[in-house]
């Protein structure tokens, strides 16, 4: 599942569909990662798309839309993320389709799209444009430890999204808790940067902000907020 595509892997997965099809009945959180896998390898893998029926195939997408198609509601850190963007001017929908956090539309030419009508499933924008799925990954995504890595779970949804079209952009909770709270124009200036837009964020007449890359940190490695 994680980019692991040796034979070993394969047989691993096609056993597991087709174990899954014998069961007849299976938990639908074990149809959600089936559906996942299946999604991302029947393409490249001939045993993997014909280890289940097309019927038991419909079952499996069938279970995730319903999950991801739930009502759901925001956390407090994305809610805060949500009217950050919203000062920044960028039209976003949070919790849509796939269980995407916040989606948002980059035009061609860098900057942000802000009518709706630009997300995908509408008559919708050129093709110039890119689709963003802006993520926050929350404790439950990583281990635990002074060296957080992301889990399984999180590589396998967002290689999902990355096949059905979407940039995935990544914040860190212990990156965005690091920021306080009250420091409104910095969480721009740090969505802007991950962003990584031509878009200029407009302060007051003369305090501007404009995409810079990263700098050094003094401690090695790029910086994400001058908190770093």
């Amino acid at each position: 599942v994680l980019k692991r595509t040796d034979e070993a892997s394969v047989r691993l997965v096609a056993a597991a569909l087709r174990g899954a099809e014998a069961m007849g009945s299976i938990k639908p959180e074990h149809a959600h990662q089936l559906w996942q896998v299946y999604s991302l390898m029947k393409d490249s893998s001939p045993e993997v798309s014909s280890a289940i029926s097309p019927s038991f195939a419909s079952k499996l997408e069938g279970a995730w839309t319903n999950e991801k198609g739930r009502l759901k509601k925001s956390s407090e850190r994305h809610s805060e993320m949500s009217k950050t963007l919203t000062l920044m001017g960028v039209s976003h929908v949070n919790e849509y389709k796939e269980d995407i956090d916040m989606a948002i539309v980059l035009t061609g030419s860098g900057g942000w799209s802000r009518p709706r009508s630009a997300l995908p499933g509408s008559s919708g924008p050129p093709s110039a444009s890119t689709r963003v799925a802006l993520e926050f990954d929350g404790p439950d995504h990583y281990t635990t430890g002074p060296s957080p890595r992301a889990l399984g779970h999180t590589h396998l949804k967002y290689r999902y999204l990355s096949l059905k079209g979407w940039s995935v952009v990544r914040v860190p909770f212990f990156v965005w808790d690091k920021i306080p709270f009250w420091a409104s124009m910095e969480r721009q200036r740090y969505l802007q940067r991950l962003l990584s837009t031509d878009e200029e964020i407009r302060f007051s007449e003369k305090d501007v902000s404009v995409y810079r890359s990263p700098k050094e940190s003094v401690w090695g490695g790029k910086r994400s907020s001058r908190y770093d």
